[in-house]
């Protein structure tokens, strides 16, 4: 099934990377979602931080506001309430 996004940006946990399981918790479900999205023929793109601090290359990486402006779709994994009041108070599309 071909996706109806073309560029997706993974927004991942901020978290330092010597968080130990966590942090490697959070890097695998960021690939597996990466893989995944790479199948579907969509462009993944990395949120600076998330790539950062989670180690993850091979993708490119963008600010909040490249991300807004470049991509379809931004899907943020984890972080609860942290994340739910930086993006929503951030207009990325």
């Amino acid at each position: 099934m071909k996706s109806k996004f073309h560029q997706v940006a993974l927004i991942g946990k901020y978290q330092t990377s010597g968080a130990g399981a966590q942090s490697s918790s959070s890097r695998s479900a960021l690939e597996e979602i990466a893989h995944f999205l790479h199948a579907q023929g969509c462009e993944v793109i990395l949120e600076g931080q998330t790539a950062n601090n989670t180690g993850i290359t091979g993708y490119p990486v963008m600010d909040v506001a490249a991300i807004g402006a470049y991509c379809d779709l931004g899907l943020v994994v984890g972080g609860g309430r942290h994340h739910a009041g930086h993006w929503s108070s951030t207009r990325l599309f």
